[in-house]
């Protein structure tokens, strides 16, 4: 394989957690008296940066959000939020594999650092990859092209050497837009079959495709 580093999404690609995220948000919209979005909304929920996500789901006004995330956000923090991530069948083991190839490993997502440092302190994830990274805060760059760039400058590797591996087309196009190969997965939360992905070097469907194609001699 021709990469070095590998910068991976982290929601519908290492981890799972819509059990815990759906819980929480249905957990908000109860205590603030609001309904639970339909299912076709709450596919794209999960994933993008969470102003995003709530407009995604239909709570479009700007106050409304900011009152929403706070109570979201402590819902997300709890026992029964957290207790919702769990690792794809296959990859903990593939990132393992990786490491011991002496492969440089990153997650860059668009959550920000302290809700991955809040998954990490119950699920321990961060132990598998060199960087962990997110947006800084709530007011931080929407761009994932900024961030994966900020990653490829903090790990001293070249573009050329580097590929993101995400399940949406905020992955697809943040790596387009930051000059580095795309890897789909299908197994996640936003793309949904190969037809969807438009520009990649490889589409995996599931995490033994995924390691299949990057353990390969």
């Amino acid at each position: 394989m021709q990469y070095k580093t590998l910068l991976f999404d982290f929601d519908g690609t290492v981890m799972n957690g819509e059990q815990g995220i759906h819980w929480a948000l249905g957990q908000t919209c109860k205590q603030m008296g609001l309904p639970m979005p339909p299912q076709e909304k709450l596919k794209n929920f999960i994933g993008p940066p969470i102003h995003q996500s709530f407009a995604n789901a239909g709570f479009t006004d700007p106050e409304l959000q900011e009152k929403m995330l706070v109570i979201y956000r402590k819902f997300c923090n709890t026992k029964e939020g957290m207790g919702g991530f769990s690792y794809y069948d296959g990859m903990e083991p593939l990132l393992c594999a990786l490491k011991a190839r002496g492969l440089r490993l990153a997650i860059v997502s668009m959550r920000t650092q302290g809700s991955l440092e809040v998954v990490d302190s119950l699920r321990h994830f961060s132990g598998n990859f060199d960087v962990v990274y997110g947006r800084q805060d709530d007011h931080d760059t929407n761009e994932k092209s900024e961030l994966l760039l900020r990653v490829i400058s903090m790990l001293g590797v070249q573009k050329e050497e580097c590929a993101l591996i995400g399940d949406s087309e905020y992955d697809e196009l943040g790596a387009r837009d930051a000059g580095i190969d795309f890897i789909g997965v299908t197994y996640g939360f936003g793309f949904h079959s190969p037809q969807e992905v438009k520009r990649a070097e490889y589409v995996a469907s599931s995490v033994r495709e995924l390691s299949d194609y990057l353990l390969k001699e």
